[in-house]
């Protein structure tokens, strides 16, 4: 038989005898075998039977034996394959992913917020998934290179040109998937708006502005 156009040999016998029901006939009687086989329907392919049949007289001296021959070919032609697949989803906990509950993107109910944690990912802006829609990020000088380690310097936003009022939240390196948490260290909640700047070989790859007034998404 083929399989995608690929012949494939198997000269194997196999007595099925043991599967006809009524073995004595009279003449003109017929009996019936049959056999379930199971074959890919993903897959291209031709398969080819040849099946021999021989009946022997009661009485060997007043008769002689009989037998048949046919051959029987199965052609299977893949038009696409319709499959039906049953997805369950669960969390780790084993809740339906119907049951829970979407949280919003908000950390809090627009109380001020006075600390945040953030996972490093790197990438470029095009790789954000921000949903806040005055936030700004852009790339300059070849953006991110995330197997680099990086600089990232937090503060508050607008920056003071004379430098008075300014707050800086965070200043240190970090890799990828790293943690950074910017708290004030005076311990006053966190500006409204705030802006990020990414360095790498001491020079700015991107730089973010982004709000953390505890209405907007985070």
């Amino acid at each position: 038989f083929k399989i995608n156009g690929e012949t494939v040999t198997d000269e194997s016998s196999q007595d099925r005898l043991g599967l006809v029901i009524d073995r004595n006939l009279n003449p003109q009687e017929k009996t019936t075998v049959s056999e379930d086989a199971v074959l890919n329907l993903c897959l291209k392919g031709t398969y080819d039977t040849d099946v021999t049949v021989k009946a022997d007289p009661p009485d060997p001296p007043l008769g002689i034996p009989c037998e048949a021959q046919d051959d029987y070919s199965i052609t299977v032609d893949q038009s696409g394959c319709k499959i039906d697949v049953d997805i369950t989803c669960v969390d780790n906990e084993g809740k339906s992913c119907a049951d829970i509950v979407v949280p919003t993107g908000q950390c809090s109910n627009g109380e001020q917020i006075d600390i945040l944690t953030f996972t490093y990912q790197g990438g470029s802006c095009s790789d954000a998934a921000n949903t806040q829609e005055q936030s700004t990020c852009e790339d300059v000088n070849g953006g991110i290179n995330s197997s680099n380690e990086s600089r990232i310097r937090c503060e508050k936003f607008p920056i003071s040109e004379i430098g008075i009022g300014d707050e800086l939240y965070f200043d240190g390196s970090v890799s990828v998937n790293e943690e950074i948490t910017l708290r004030s260290s005076v311990g006053l909640p966190l500006s409204n708006e705030m802006i990020c700047m990414i360095f790498q070989n001491n020079q700015k790859r991107q730089e973010l502005i982004f709000f953390t007034s505890g209405i907007e998404d985070l």
